[in-house]
């Protein structure tokens, strides 16, 4: 698989689909990339530095090697070297995590991703179950039972923070789920949570931006303006368009002043 450090920056065709934290590096994904890269990795302020011809929709790190996620036809989870983007096979000698029992066939869509404490998390919609895996070996360590779980964030004192129902944000500790929050979750997308336990939902409704929830899940401020930008006309820089993925980098949020 060849890296390329040149060139373009991103994928060349397609849409941004997913970003997270590495340390001090960004994951970047594509849903298309023909002559670009629909997988980099980045400095925390965008310099480029490797990029590969994958199309992950969903990614995880654990700051040593990255996790994507694939959907449509693929349905698989691969990993990477988070240094240079090599692939990497899981201890067993596979190059992809093993959908969980129950979720086979067109059920092994996977959902949503993340990665804490030596485990890879998938969430698996259709079955309503998040699968837990040793993130070295790539055993099947349990199950989850979630409401139609997606995408997902490690919460600082254990736990996943997790997107359910395509309308609220819940949290799962040692499988028990309890509602977060609702208000100010529209379509959402992506979840990410600060070294403080602040969320940062992604809104592709009405709202088109991104909501912020204190750790308890009150709602404390909006970063783009509510409705977003149009789809044709003058840029409006104080709005975004179809939000996709969130993530908190090394130096934690920073609050544009437009926002």
């Amino acid at each position: 698989m060849r890296s390329q450090t040149d060139g373009g920056w991103g994928g060349d065709h397609g849409v941004p689909t997913a970003i997270c934290a590495a340390g001090d590096n960004m994951v970047l994904s594509w849903d298309f990339a023909e002559a670009g890269c629909g997988l980099i990795r980045t400095n925390v302020d965008g310099k480029k530095k490797w990029g590969i011809a994958q199309n992950p929709i969903f990614l995880a790190s654990d700051g040593e090697r990255i996790y994507g996620g694939y959907q449509r036809d693929e349905r698989k989870i691969l990993c990477f070297y988070l240094k240079d983007g090599r692939p990497l096979a899981y201890a067993d000698g596979t190059a992809s995590l093993a959908p969980p029992p129950g979720a086979g066939g067109r059920t092994s869509s996977v959902t949503g991703l993340a990665c804490a404490d030596g485990k890879v998390y998938v969430a698996f919609s259709a079955s309503r179950m998040v699968a837990i895996y040793d993130a070295k070996t790539g055993a099947l360590l349990t199950t989850w039972s979630v409401p139609m779980p997606g995408q997902m964030a490690a919460l600082p004192g254990g736990g996943m923070a997790v997107i359910s129902d395509g309308r609220k944000l819940v949290t799962v500790k040692d499988g028990k789920v309890a509602e977060l929050a609702s208000d100010h979750v529209d379509a959402p997308t992506a979840v990410a949570v600060d070294a403080k336990g602040s969320f940062y939902v992604s809104n592709r409704g009405k709202l088109q931006n991104a909501s912020v929830f204190s750790p308890e899940g009150k709602y404390i401020r909006s970063i783009g303006k509510e409705g977003g930008r149009p789809t044709l006309g003058r840029f409006d820089p104080a709005g975004m368009l179809r939000p996709a993925g969130v993530a908190i980098g090394a130096k934690g949020p920073r609050r544009p002043e437009n926002c």
